[in-house]
């Protein structure tokens, strides 16, 4: 972090040496950073053990101020912060006052130092030249309360901001739980033409290679963010034990509305038996342009319908290539001959796929979009308001769960491939079909 006090004692993985460069390149420039981290991934220890030390041991003249979820959360890194600068102050010219006993609050003699509170608590008589914030939210208890949420709002606004000194740095740091936490409600002040911040996400699993960000860090898709402590596999476990609601919030930073946004959570309806017998089955599907470590899915999925009630039979998702997507079209068909009318989006790859596989396979419809992907989504999303659309249990299905949460957090999702394929089957199956047949 500088010359003065450095943090060699502590090994920093390459993500934790990104954030420490962002750290410095942030207090440096009175800068305001705002950074994402997946749990138990170092962030805490940096931001919260050795940035306050670093800075004191810089401008000991200046003041800290560290805020996390919990008073006492607070006043064990307090005391830590003071202990390292009581224990190696002395080497670097800087020494506490004698009075400074308090974990929470201890001063220099050189007339800086630092308080350490848990979010809410009051901050009168001290300044910040360095604002910390570091996980202000305890847990999914306090995440899912608007009470709690509009507090921690509150007192930002209220306290914490108004304690800047001239030129002080801001320091937000936290796991995301909620779409409307402090880091999205800061986001969305920043659209609103509020405080501008520097924004870094670092999701466990990288997502988006070509991002500046993974660039730096030169992962590849699925990388993991801290191999030698969560390999990838371990990862999977922990997806596959929190779930996919709970994953794409903590793990990869990206919450999706509890209820849902287009598509409420609380709408589907659940099979566990297939019926026997469907007036209609049909398969829908959305290609990818290209294969390439961050193109879209091509994603196909087989539809049955019964009266009004739509079911959602079988679906494949992959990365492919097209040759891979060829494959796929035969390999879905043969499995479900039944399905004779087979909806294929009149994009990316589509009119290929239809040209190629035209003479083997029948019924294979492009299908032209109208309108732009929220408003397709908007169109069906009453078939499932009401009740009408059922999806396999996670037991017969277990990709469902990633289905789910892509149509709740959609248009926010990462992806929106398996949102097309869904629209595409519902507006035929709910009669309402604009098409191009190529026969």
């Amino acid at each position: 972090m500088g010359t003065r006090l450095s943090s060699g004692l502590w090994t920093a993985a390459p993500h934790l040496r990104l954030l420490n460069d962002e750290i410095v390149n942030c207090v440096m420039n009175a800068g305001r950073l705002l950074v994402s981290f997946p749990p138990r991934h170092g962030k805490s220890h940096l931001i919260s053990r050795w940035t306050p030390p670093w800075f004191l041991g810089n401008w000991p003249n200046k003041n800290v101020i560290l805020a996390t979820h919990t008073a006492e959360f607070a006043e064990e890194w307090g005391r830590g912060d003071r202990d390292i600068l009581d224990e190696f102050g002395d080497r670097i010219g800087i020494s506490l006052k004698g009075d400074s006993k308090a974990a929470n609050r201890w001063n220099t003699t050189q007339g800086g130092g630092m308080v350490a509170t848990g979010v809410g608590g009051v901050l009168v008589g001290r300044g910040a030249h360095l604002l910390l914030v570091d996980d202000p939210i305890k847990d999914d208890e306090q995440a899912t309360s608007v009470v709690m949420r509009n507090k921690i709002w509150n007192w930002w606004r209220g306290t914490a901001y108004n304690r800047l000194e001239p030129g002080a740095a801001v320091i937000v740091v936290m796991t995301r739980w909620h779409e409307d936490d402090l880091v999205g409600r800061l986001l969305k002040d920043q659209l609103a033409g509020g405080e501008q911040w520097r924004y870094i996400r670092l999701p466990a699993l990288c997502e988006q290679p070509a991002d500046p960000v993974e660039q730096r860090l030169g992962r590849a898709l699925g990388d993991p963010l801290w191999p030698a402590r969560f390999d990838k596999d371990a990862l999977l476990r922990i997806k596959r034990g929190s779930g996919s609601y709970f994953w794409n919030a903590l793990y990869q930073q990206r919450p999706a509305p509890l209820e849902g946004g287009i598509f409420n959570r609380k709408w589907w309806k659940w099979y566990s038996v297939r019926p026997a017998k469907f007036d209609e089955i049909i398969q829908s599907w959305d290609m990818a342009f290209k294969e390439s470590e961050d193109s879209s899915f091509v994603v196909g999925q087989v539809w049955g319908k019964i009266g009004a009630n739509k079911y959602l039979l079988d679906q494949i998702r992959a990365r492919m290539e097209f040759t891979t997507t060829l494959q796929a079209v035969r390999n879905l068909s043969a499995k479900w001959p039944e399905a004779r009318l087979k909806l294929v989006e009149d994009k990316a790859n589509g009119p290929a796929v239809i040209s190629t596989l035209r003479s083997q396979i029948a019924g294979l419809v492009a299908v032209k979009p109208q309108g732009s992907k929220e408003a397709r989504a908007q169109a069906v999303s009453p078939q499932v308001e009401a009740g009408n659309v059922f999806l396999p249990a996670p037991e017969i299905a277990p990709w469902i769960s990633d289905y789910v949460e892509e149509l709740s957090g959609f248009p926010n999702a990462l992806n929106d491939d398996q949102v097309d394929a869904t629209s595409q089957a519902l507006f035929r199956l709910g009669g309402r079909f604009n098409r191009e047949v190529r026969m």
